[in-house]
């Protein structure tokens, strides 16, 4: 189910002693269909290479066994990030105006969420999925798409009917591919020489810097700063252009890049900062006050238990089964877990024993806190359930720090 490493994926330096050992953790989307499923789990064991500063794990799940017709995860879902979405394909079109004649190729394209506006200004598409429902999804839109993971050999087979790419986008996906080097291969060969790449993905200085544990999942294997994703594309001839810091998941960055060294100052600001704030001091920091958060959290969820309070969380998504694990939370603790993905309904949180509900049973069976396991949608889910705060529910907020809102 998953495999090891010895050495950084990015540079081949072997690794030195762990940053940080969790042990054996439940996998993200390994959702069950009974309680306590123990079967899914795998180490999280945590690298710094202090050759080229980047953050990843030393297991990695076998990407096959993840991301196939099982995977829950459906960004349509989610009505803020369509949304923003919507205003990526609008500001790509002005800044970029690609060539309508050529296709917009997005990798990791899920059910057509980005690639619908694009569709939506006129432009030609195509995704590549590999999770089937999902690919399906976006062919109904009418999003063509590739049931496939991306790799440079695929990326030679699209080369060979659509030619070289005016623009190439990627969210979320680069930190999820344990051969980087493949992904970034095919991507530069398929990306014109004038060409521009746009990836999104979680920024590692916003993780050390605001202790966000439960952001170490499986699926996630790397944790880029813009400085170790600068040095990785590097080997491939590729050039940071601009660097757009975001709020999503945290804290993200979006990177433009391409063939041609263009570089504006968004660049060089960013690797100043990075250069002050991302020392080794502060990576180890961050490993030595690891568990503060989760043991707060755990008292705080042990205090209202004791008190008679009726407790659940939202949001079960990867970043859930960690937030659960180095919490030591499960039932009875806490009640259910609320989601709005039809898929995940009636299943189980891995080794919790916590049964995913839809969103009807927080009126069915009421509870008097929610916890947001999906905290990066906090302002979302807070107002969708208003109602819920409108008759005495609470929510507790994991992030940027533990706060329970009234």
């Amino acid at each position: 189910m998953f495999e090891s490493v010895s050495q950084c994926r990015a540079c081949d330096t072997p690794f030195a002693a762990p940053l940080l050992d969790l042990g054996m953790i439940p996998v993200g989307d390994a959702l069950s269909s009974s309680p306590h499923d123990m079967t899914s789990q795998a180490p999280l064991v945590v690298h710094y290479c202090d050759a080229c500063l980047l953050l990843q794990l030393e297991y990695h799940l076998i990407p096959e066994r993840i991301f196939n017709h099982q995977y829950p995860y459906f960004s349509s879902n989610i009505a803020s990030l369509v949304a923003r979405m919507g205003d990526l394909a609008a500001q790509l079109i002005a800044e970029y105006a690609p060539d309508v004649a050529r296709p917009v190729v997005e990798i990791a394209s899920n059910d057509g969420y980005f690639l619908q506006h694009l569709k939506h200004h006129g432009y030609r598409t195509l995704g590549i999925e590999p999770c089937t429902p999902q690919a399906d999804i976006a062919i109904a839109k009418g999003v063509p798409t590739i049931n496939a993971f991306f790799t440079r050999a695929l990326a030679q087979q699209i080369l060979a009917k659509h030619g070289k790419l005016h623009l190439i986008v990627a969210n979320n996906v680069v930190a999820h591919v344990p051969d980087i080097h493949d992904l970034l291969a095919g991507i530069g060969l398929l990306l014109d020489a004038n060409g521009t790449a746009v990836v999104e993905f979680h920024h590692a200085l916003p993780m050390l810097g605001q202790r966000q544990f439960d952001t170490l999942y499986h699926q996630h294997i790397f944790y880029y700063s813009l400085t170790s994703f600068k040095g990785l594309l590097a080997n491939h001839g590729l050039h940071v252009n601009k660097v757009e810091q975001i709020e999503a998941y945290g804290g993200s960055l979006r990177i433009h890049f391409g063939h041609q060294p263009r570089q504006d100052d968004s660049v060089r600001t960013l690797l100043d900062v990075e250069n002050m704030l991302l020392k080794q001091a502060s990576i180890t920091q961050f490993a030595a006050s690891f568990y503060a958060a989760p043991r707060a959290l755990k008292q705080l969820v042990e205090s209202l238990h004791h008190q008679g309070k009726k407790i659940a969380g939202y949001g079960a998504a990867a970043k859930a089964s960690t937030l659960l694990a180095i919490s030591e939370l499960d039932a009875p603790q806490l009640s259910y877990v609320l989601d709005k993905n039809p898929a995940k309904h009636g299943l189980f949180m891995p080794a919790s024993g916590l049964r995913i509900e839809s969103i009807d049973m927080l009126r069915n069976a009421p509870v008097d806190y929610l916890i947001v396991f999906a905290w990066n949608y906090a302002d979302e889910i807070m107002a969708e359930l208003a109602w819920f705060r409108a008759q005495g529910g609470r929510f507790v907020l994991p992030h940027p720090s533990l706060r329970v809102i009234d």
